[in-house]
């Protein structure tokens, strides 16, 4: 992988971390489901608070 040879350990931890979470990422390529509109309630919730 090119970023392991680049010399900027945040891009190794992220890298590490899409590893990790591969099944997940490819879920969230791959898959027409997606969470807009909960995130979209979530986030005027919030501004509402504040």
């Amino acid at each position: 992988m090119q970023v392991r040879d680049a010399a900027l350990p945040f891009l190794h931890s992220f890298a590490t971390g899409l590893e990790r979470d591969r099944t997940t990422v490819n879920a969230a390529l791959t898959l027409p489901h997606h969470n807009g509109r909960t995130e979209g309630v979530n986030n005027t919730i919030k501004l509402l608070k504040r």
